[in-house]
């Protein structure tokens, strides 16, 4: 009698734990951004004629999913963002002919599990010839986006908050 009833915690404990992680498994399976061109950070030569986005997975990509713009804010996209008709996981905008500077490429997609997936990232242009350093505003640090930890943060908490609680819930009987 007296192992069937401390079983019967470990056991409430191991299906608890297996819930959990069950319903947190879908959370972390957000899109995520895994290749860009140009790339975050990136320096080049001559002006892109795009900008291409690919996520690990299919994205619902209206309501101008991409925009970039110039050092001084203006944009420099023709307006004309649209996912890949070949890959539902890629969305691109054509540009204006670039000149010499920093450009801030910001984008806003929604993923097929209905989670938005938003973030920014800086890239430069240098003179044609190759010779000199990219001009124009400072490239800064992207802010934390979706595949940042922190976003996960509420979602950990509540996951360690359950547990607690039904620990001390075991514990008082």
């Amino acid at each position: 009698m007296v192992r069937v009833a401390r079983r019967r915690p470990v056991a409430i404990l191991g299906t608890a734990a297996v819930w959990l992680l069950l319903l947190c498994g879908p959370v972390l399976a957000h899109a995520e951004l895994k290749e860009s061109d140009p790339a975050a950070g990136e320096t080049v030569a001559e002006s892109p004629e795009q900008v291409r986005l690919r996520f690990n997975e299919p994205l619902d990509a209206a309501f101008s999913p991409l925009k970039v713009y110039g050092s001084s804010g203006e944009r420099v996209d023709e307006d004309d963002a649209r996912k890949d008709p070949g890959d539902a996981r890629v969305v691109e905008a054509s540009l204006e002919e670039l000149t010499q500077g920093t450009y801030t490429v910001e984008y806003r997609v929604t993923s097929v599990d209905g989670h938005v997936i938003e973030d920014i990232y800086d890239f430069s242009v240098i003179s044609s010839s190759g010779s000199g350093e990219a001009e124009g505003g400072e490239v800064g640090e992207p802010e934390a986006g979706t595949g940042s930890p922190l976003h996960y943060l509420p979602y950990m908490v509540l996951g360690i908050g359950a547990v607690v609680l039904l620990l001390m819930a075991l514990r008082r009987r």
